[in-house]
């Protein structure tokens, strides 16, 4: 355990990478919130009904 709530986390993805923006949607959690400030030309694959 790391102390951490399990959900309404703050993300903030600033690698510019499809990587870094794929991690970052599957670390989003339940009434959670993803800024993505990096941006990429690559296409990622996601659920929008996570």
């Amino acid at each position: 355990k790391v102390g951490a709530a399990p959900a309404g986390w703050k993300l903030f993805e600033m690698s510019g990478t499809k990587a870094g923006q794929e991690l970052a949607f599957n670390l989003l959690t339940f009434a959670g919130t993803l800024s993505i400030v990096g941006f990429t030309m690559d296409k990622i694959e996601l659920r929008l009904s996570k």
